[in-house]
């Protein structure tokens, strides 16, 4: 498990998480399952987020995970619903979403990565 320190530059994990999110306009949603919307719920607590948060989903039973996550029956039978992610973080991928102005959606880290340029290794992040 990751140790996640309760407050970043004396001020509180998810008021820092917000104030990082505003400064760079950047927009996030959650997906979540174990933690029951406990992310959205710090991330909601903090004035002026209805500008970056977009939206959370707390898809707990398999059955969500594959209607509304669109994880597949495959891995949650090869993986299950809770694994390591450091063991599996390759599954992951698809629920990694962010905002692509080139393509103006939402789009995953794989499909990211699958129409990177032939030859670029890294992912560059302009704020």
């Amino acid at each position: 498990m990751i140790n996640v320190p309760e407050f970043v530059d004396g001020k509180k994990l998810n008021v820092a998480v917000a104030q990082l999110l505003l400064e760079n306009n950047l927009k996030i949603s959650v997906a979540e399952s174990l933690t029951g919307g406990e992310v959205a719920a710090k991330l909601v607590d903090v004035a002026g987020i209805s500008k970056s948060f977009i939206e959370g989903i707390v898809a707990y039973a398999n059955e969500a995970k594959m209607n509304r996550l669109g994880v597949s029956a495959e891995t949650l039978i090869k993986y299950g619903a809770v694994s390591d992610y450091g063991a599996h973080k390759d599954s992951c991928q698809d629920l990694l979403l962010f905002y692509s102005h080139r393509q103006e959606k939402l789009i995953s880290l794989k499909e990211y990565v699958d129409a990177m340029p032939e030859g670029q290794e890294k992912i560059y992040f302009a704020p």
